[in-house]
This record gives structure tokens, C-alpha cells and sequence, in this order.
């Protein structure tokens, strides 16, 4: 037995003097180096009808650093693992909770020590959510051209699906688009346009509206006095009228009307129907196509046809 146990004994204490001296140094400042570690948290049992709203970011992803120092490969180790902190909410679930973060929640290696984290702690707020339907609303600014009105708006969708906190939906029934400038426009013009106005974190089913914006011209009743009479006989007839002119009302755009009323203006009345005699029959114009002819005064004329054969 002494023969063997003494057998080798200046290697084994070789061995056992190598091993500590490398313990040593893997501890050692001289293989140590410094990293800052990052890590998710995830927070659990949060209720679907609930949501965390402070801080922003939170239904992103939360995160914190941790400043450590330890043997250089440890210290990649952690680098390069998955660090991901599981935070359980207490039920019920609280307005607010802070998460207070110790170095119990970094996977602990040998020789690596916690030298700070950032931040020490998270303070979570949480709100009800609100699930509902918004009106979308087109936010017009400036004016048509002149002589034009807004007529129809046609918005696609009509209505949008918000999701949000109570805080920035509760009384919210409508959302407008961008603005839709409206100067100089004298006809129907589409717009795609963002929905605006929307909480931080509101998400809504669509963010884009098509806006129709129809323009049509202001139409309004004019009278026009003294307006000539012509008279259209049939052939072989000589016409006379009576009254030759008359009170003439038109509706159509003002912009056509005014160049109506710029002209020498006329309106017919036919009797090219008759063979002679004395006639009462009722006036028409020849105007554009979106000029009507409302009323004459008076109504009708008297024509007289006198056959030119003698």
C-alpha cells in the first residue's frame, strides 16, 4: 500500500499545484473583464383586459442592464445566453406594481459579480382596455374655387376598430383624417390621408382613409328683363308678337349664368305648327346644357301669322 500512494507523488502534487494555481488566475483581476448585460423582461398573467401603459414602451418589451465583472469566459457566456427575466403579476391585478430588480434575476455564474443594474426598479401602471368602433371623420380646411360648393364626402372606411387604454378611448366616438386642403378645387378629387389624433397607445385596425370629395357649382335663380322674342313661322307666313320681349328667370351655376348675362340673350316662340291665324303659345331658349329655363313672364305670348301669298 505505501508503494502505491507514494507511487507518482511528485507529479500528483505537480497536478494539484497547476490546478490551483490555474483556479487562481481564472479568478484572478488578470483574467477578469467587465460587460454590461442586457435582458428582457417579460411580464406575465397581465389579464387581455388589461394593459400596462406606464411606461410607454412596455407592451413593447421591457428592459434592463446589468454591469458585471467576472472571468472572461463567464462573462461571454452570459453575453451571448438569452437572458429573459418572467415577472408574475399578483392577482387581482394592481393599478400599480413595482418590479424591483436584485441579481437574483441574472442566471448566476461562478466568479461574475453584479456590479449595478439600470434600472434598480419599474414602476408599472396598468389600465382597463377599451375595445370600440370610431367614427372617421374628414377634416377639411381652405375654400373650393369660387362659384363651387362642397357637395358629397364619401370616407372609406366609414367607421375604424380602436384598441386602447380607458384613458385615451372613454368618450372618444369619432377620429379625424389629415387635413384635406380644399383651395381652388372645382372638382371631384380623391384623397388618401392618415388617421390623426389617436392616443400614444390606441392601435387602430386601419391608419389610412380614402376621402371622395365631390365639388359641384352654386346654382341659383336670375331673372333677366327686356329678353328679345323671336318668332319661328311656317313657311309662306309673315310673324308678328305680342309682347316682343319679356321677363326671363334661368336656373343654373352662377359662373354659366353670369356669361348668360353677359350676351344678348333671346327666346323662341314657335309657330311653325300653324297655318296663320292668332296664337298663344309659350316660350324656349336655347341655353347650356346645365341652364334651365324656370319661368317666362308672361307665360305665353300671342303670335300672328299673316300668309305672305296675299
Amino acid at each position: 500500500m505505501k508503494i502505491l500512494t507514494t507511487e507518482n507523488f511528485g507529479l500528483k502534487i505537480f497536478s494539484l499545484l497547476l490546478a490551483i494555481m490555474l483556479e487562481l488566475f481564472f479568478y484572478s483581476s488578470d483574467n477578469s473583464i467587465s460587460a454590461t448585460i442586457s435582458a428582457s423582461i417579460a411580464i406575465r398573467n397581465l389579464p387581455q383586459s388589461m394593459m400596462i401603459v406606464w411606461p410607454p414602451n412596455a407592451e413593447g418589451g421591457l428592459f434592463a442592464k446589468f454591469k458585471v465583472r467576472g472571468p472572461v469566459s463567464n462573462v461571454k457566456e452570459l453575453e451571448l445566453a438569452d437572458n429573459s427575466i418572467f415577472v408574475d403579476l399578483p392577482v387581482p391585478t394592481p393599478s400599480n406594481y413595482e418590479l424591483m430588480l436584485t441579481a437574483n434575476h441574472l442566471r448566476r455564474l461562478p466568479g461574475v459579480k453584479i456590479l449595478g443594474i439600470e434600472p434598480a426598479s419599474i414602476k408599472l401602471k396598468m389600465e382597463q382596455v377599451l375595445r370600440k368602433n370610431l367614427l372617421v371623420v374628414a377634416d377639411q380646411v381652405g375654400t373650393v374655387a369660387a362659384g363651387y360648393v362642397v357637395g358629397e364626402i364619401k370616407v372609406v372606411p366609414e367607421t375604424v376598430f380602436a384598441v386602447g387604454p380607458r384613458s385615451e378611448l372613454f368618450g372618444l366616438n369619432a377620429i379625424k383624417t389629415a387635413p384635406i386642403d380644399l383651395n381652388g378645387l372645382k372638382a371631384k378629387k380623391s384623397f388618401e390621408l392618415p388617421l390623426v389624433g389617436k392616443g400614444e397607445l390606441t392601435r387602430l385596425g386601419v391608419d389610412v382613409a380614402t376621402v371622395e370629395v365631390s365639388v359641384v357649382p352654386i346654382e341659383q335663380e336670375r331673372t333677366i328683363n327686356n329678353v328679345s322674342v323671336t318668332v319661328v313661322a311656317p313657311k309662306g307666313f309673315a310673324a308678328s308678337v305680342e309682347p316682343s320681349s319679356v321677363s326671363v328667370t334661368l336656373n343654373g351655376p352662377v359662373n354659366l349664368l353670369d356669361s348668360i348675362g353677359g350676351q344678348p340673350l333671346k327666346v323662341v316662340a314657335d309657330g311653325s305648327q300653324f297655318n296663320g291665324g292668332s296664337h298663344e303659345v309659350s316660350l324656349s331658349g336655347n341655353f347650356p346644357p346645365a341652364v334651365k329655363l324656370v319661368r317666362t313672364d308672361p307665360k305665353k305670348v300671342r303670335i300672328k301669322l299673316v300668309s305672305t301669298h296675299g
